[in-house]
């Protein structure tokens, strides 16, 4: 746990030097997004999100000594069903301290945002074990495949997310449905 926080702190300390250049891109692209104060709560969250489990968790399961073994990986799997339980009490905080909106949003979605945010954190973790293990198990050239893939799925992603910001109309209803 140590190790991921450390993760995300490492590239906000980074960014708050304006040393650019050591902070992954998806970490880059929440920062300047947050700054900037253009993105819906939802963007800012799942941008996070993102940077943090889709490019820092297998880093940090590497700088742990990740083991492939089977019980090791059990052990991973079940903190999906942990981060599953959170979803509603995430968005719950969201709602109250950001979008009252979010409420009413997860309200009509039923329980469809919830089973969507499960199976997403869940290939994303997946993802990660599978990069972190290759990280530790292959050679050089699979090492520095695995990172630069883990940049640029990582940077796509949070593109895909900020898309709605670059369309006025869409970022204009979204925020108005946050707001409630």
């Amino acid at each position: 746990m140590t190790a991921f926080a450390n993760r995300y702190r490492t590239a906000l300390a980074a960014y708050e030097r304006g040393e650019r250049d050591r902070v992954p891109r998806a970490w880059r692209l929440a920062f300047d997004a947050a700054l900037a104060g253009d993105t819906l709560v939802t963007q800012d969250a799942l941008l996070g999100i993102n940077a943090h489990v889709v490019h820092d968790l297998a880093l940090a399961l590497v700088d742990v000594g990740v083991d492939p073994k089977p019980a090791r990986r059990a052990d991973h799997d079940a903190v999906n069903a942990v981060l599953a339980e959170l979803v509603d009490v995430e968005q719950a905080l969201l709602a109250r301290r950001y979008a009252p909106g979010i409420a009413e949003m997860d309200a009509a979605g039923g329980r469809l945002d919830e089973r969507a945010a499960y199976l997403t954190l869940a290939e994303g973790r997946d993802w990660a074990w599978h990069c972190a293990v290759a990280l530790a198990d292959g050679g050089p050239l699979a090492r520095r495949t695995v990172r630069w893939l883990l940049e640029r799925v990582s940077a796509g992603a949070g593109r895909l997310v900020l898309a709605p910001s670059r369309h006025a109309v869409a970022r204009d209803r979204l925020g108005a449905l946050e707001r409630g």
